[in-house]
């Protein structure tokens, strides 16, 4: 009975806002891609990142960095702003 009243769906609605807020989202141009081995993600995302380096170990990853093409948000649609990847069709 009480989830019917509109201040406590208010209250509620409130403290997902603040633990959203608070949630690591991917901010910068560097990021470590990890679970990659065959490096088919990489060449997907090519036109926008560049390889910066290579982890001795295929498992450990490799780190890409964005390019800059004079736009905000270059990256934005590669991750979301939970760090998934999203928008891209796996072949």
């Amino acid at each position: 009975m009480s989830l019917k009243s509109k201040w406590i769906q208010l209250g509620i609605a409130f403290a997902l806002g603040v633990i959203v807020l608070l949630l690591p989202r991917p901010e910068g141009t560097k990021f470590k891609i990890t679970g990659d081995m065959d490096q088919k993600f990489l060449q997907q995302i090519s036109q926008h990142f560049t390889l910066i380096s290579e982890e001795k170990d295929k498992t450990e990853g490799y780190i890409v960095e964005a390019k800059r093409s004079g736009r905000r948000g270059v990256y934005g649609g590669f991750f979301g702003r939970n760090g998934q990847i999203s928008q891209l069709a796996w072949g």
